[in-house]
């Protein structure tokens, strides 16, 4: 009873305040009605703000205040705010379409006006990126967003200018691109602290923690969550700080500290019940049922898993409901119980198709094809397994467009600013040379008594404009370079990628004639192939957008003591399915031996190394060995597969578009792996030395430092 009689106060109190809100736009408008001039507009747009919560009302009174300002203050402001009130109308009505086109507008109104509002066009422009960030348009986003910064740059109102960046911040989060994502939030928390405002620098650092965990940096992104979380009110801002909470569990459930989880998001779940908050509440049910099943507490991790299912259930949330099916399936294989747990991957495997995402469709073919393969149902396992390869390179090649699209925009944004740092030098040397001049004319007038003082300040100027075109020129060269580097990447994608390609067409040929003689058995054979060039293409872009980052942004390796058997055991894991498919054995030898480098260079060179000497061979052994050397320890990679003659062991650090070999299964590769390789080293104090002959197998010895030097 107590909970009907809370669902009726709550519906009273929304009548009243849409009652209220109806009230208030009524007033507005007849006194909008007896209005004239400038006084008529003014009241018009406030009108507009009173319908916010009623789009279709708010775009058709909209639209008819426009034609009133085209004709009561053309060529305006007034008029661009107006326009802008349209745009509004159009997003609250879910047309981002006709909501920008009518924003562009606005914004080329408010421009043409002289002085130009910067602040009003600053925040246009930040409404306009984040329509296009909505819509999924990358590189319009970034420009419209670093607009809308230059506009406010010397705006007085710090909340909007806090906003714009906090936005262009989100922008390069969402990039990976966390060093700018932290300044960039450093500066809106700055500016939040001047306003007072203590919800906004909540917000701020809270976001900065995010950065930080995304990043991998856990304990700083705790860090943040917890100086975020002291800055709420615990009485008025409950739904905040349950999000702080959760925020943090899920820190250390990234840290498998699952008791200091489920401590953190069970007091997130406690606020979300008292607040009758079901959507939040079924995911804090999820995230518990998470850490408790990987404390093996297999009752609790069943009852929050039951309750996450229900809420989701009844608010038709299938992507979420594939994911507790998913995680309830996982539970129950790992507990031998194989009934329960088709049974749930059945379900998860029906929502994931109902939700559309890819993820979710990738997650449950993997969980299927592990399912039937250790129940020994072959022909299914065989079936899941492609359907999951298939999603995953799907997911695969839309994160390489998007990493493309990511470099592009960071190729485009380095022309920018050398551009802009050139055209500043430029008009540098333009003020200096009128000074000059200015200076010039004074010697007729003050003669020949300060003569020496003029000369002397014509050779300090002389060293100035001299010092400006050496800048100038190297601002240039840089230009050049990134110009090189991009056409040389292009260069290598345009040759390399041509046979993968042509694989791909002769393989849809082969498909096409036998599915029109209507004999698809006769396919089955050409699966391998498609399989292995669908792991050749996705080896090549991970190099290629590895060496671009490189040529673009260099290496700073980030060196700390790092276990080499670890590091062996972790790149085994990842690369089994290759060395399995080639009937290749590893054997690893190594004990507490380590090395003092960056951990992700450690990862790129072991990864590209095993994986060539997987490729080289078939039906062998791949053996993992480290041993210490003096103060330095020896990491040697090494098979017996096909080797190499001296010929080829001596090219195999440059990089040509004719040097590449195929593998022992057709393999190919755009060279770029053996570079990178020797490019990490370089940067941790590290060499390589290779022994190989033909028939007999190579062997990769690297020396890295054992300590911190």
């Amino acid at each position: 009873m107590n909970y009907h009689l809370k669902i009726i106060f709550f519906l009273i109190i929304l009548l009243a305040l849409n009652a209220k809100a109806y009230l208030q736009s009524d007033v507005l408008l007849r006194k909008y009605n007896t209005m004239q001039g400038i006084q008529k507009i003014e009241t018009g747009l406030k009108v507009c703000d009173s319908l916010a919560d009623y789009p279709i009302e708010m775009l058709v009174f909209s639209k008819k205040l426009l034609q009133e300002a085209k004709k009561i203050v053309p060529k305006t402001t007034l008029l661009a705010k107006t326009c802008k009130c349209v745009s509004d109308a159009y997003y609250y009505s879910d047309s981002i379409e006709q909501s920008n086109k009518y924003m562009q507008n606005a914004i080329h109104i408010a421009s043409s006006i002289h002085p130009p509002d910067n602040d009003f066009i600053g925040e246009t422009f930040n409404d306009l990126g984040l329509n296009y960030m909505d819509f999924g348009k990358r590189t319009e986003a970034y420009d419209c967003l670093l607009k809308a910064n230059q506009y406010l740059k010397n705006s007085s109102n710090n909340s909007t200018k806090a906003d714009a960046i906090s936005n262009l911040a989100v922008f390069y989060h969402s990039g990976g691109q966390f060093e700018k994502a932290t300044e960039l939030f450093i500066q809106a928390f700055t500016l939040d602290k001047k306003t007072g405002n203590k919800q906004r620098q909540s917000s701020s650092l809270n976001s900065l923690g995010r950065v930080y965990v995304d990043w991998g940096k856990y304990d700083t992104g705790l860090k943040y969550y917890f100086q975020s979380l002291n800055l709420l009110d615990t009485v008025k801002e409950k739904s905040m700080i349950a999000i702080r909470y959760n925020n943090i569990g899920m820190v250390y459930q990234l840290k498998n500290d699952h008791k200091n989880a489920i401590n953190w998001i069970d007091k997130a779940r406690k606020i979300e019940e008292k607040e009758g908050n079901n959507q939040k509440l079924a995911i804090r049910y999820f995230n518990l049922a998470n850490s408790y099943a990987a404390l093996k507490d297999i009752k609790n991790a069943e009852i929050f898993y039951g309750k996450s299912n229900k809420i989701f259930s009844e608010i038709d949330q299938f992507r979420e409901l594939s994911k507790v099916n998913a995680a309830l399936g996982q539970l129950y294989f790992d507990l031998g119980q194989y009934d329960k747990a088709i049974s749930f991957y059945n379900k998860s495997e029906e929502y994931a198709y109902k939700s559309g995402t890819l993820p979710e469709k990738a997650n449950i073919y993997k969980s299927l094809y592990q399912f039937y393969k250790k129940t020994g149902q072959f022909e299914k396992a065989l079936k899941y397994y492609d359907l999951h390869t298939n999603a995953k390179d799907s997911i695969f090649n839309l994160n390489a467009s998007k990493q493309v699209e990511e470099l592009e925009i960071q190729y485009q944004t380095a022309q920018k600013e050398v551009e802009i740092n050139r055209l500043e030098s430029e008009n540098q040397v333009k003020k200096k040379e009128v000074t000059f001049r200015k200076r010039e004319r004074n010697i007729a007038t003050f003669g020949f008594i300060i003569l020496a003082v003029l000369l002397g300040i014509l050779y300090r100027l002389f060293n100035i404009v001299k010092k400006q075109k050496y800048i100038l020129a190297n601002q240039n060269e840089e230009l050049d370079r990134l110009n090189k580097i991009q056409n040389q990447l292009f260069s290598i994608i345009s040759h390399d990628f041509r046979s993968i390609t042509s694989s791909y067409q002769a393989s849809a040929k082969i498909i096409e004639h036998y599915l029109g003689k209507g004999q698809p058995e006769k396919l089955l054979p050409i699966a391998n192939e498609i399989t292995k060039n669908s792991k050749n293409l996705s080896s090549m872009l991970e190099n290629l957008l590895q060496w671009a980052l490189i040529r673009r942004k260099g290496i700073e390796p980030d060196k700390k003591q790092v276990i080499v058997r670890e590091e062996f055991e972790k790149t085994v894991e990842i690369l089994k399915d290759q060395i399995e498919s080639k009937d290749n054995r590893v054997e690893i030898f190594s004990n507490n031996d380590t090395v003092w480098c960056d951990t992700e260079s450690l990862n790129l060179i072991l990864r590209n190394l095993i994986a060539n000497a997987n490729k080289f061979t078939q039906n062998g052994i791949i053996k993992l060995e480290s041993k210490t050397s003096g103060e330095n320890t020896l990491v040697i990679i090494s098979d017996t597969g096909t080797g190499m003659s001296e010929d080829t062991v001596n090219s195999l650090f440059s990089l040509t578009k004719d040097k590449t070999k195929q593998g022992t299964a057709g393999e190919k590769g755009t060279g770029l792996g053996l570079l990178l390789v020797s490019e990490h080293l370089e940067k941790n104090s590290g060499t390589i030395e290779i022994n190989s002959a033909p028939g007999k197998g190579s062997s990769f010895i690297i020396k890295l430092p054992a300590k911190k030097i």
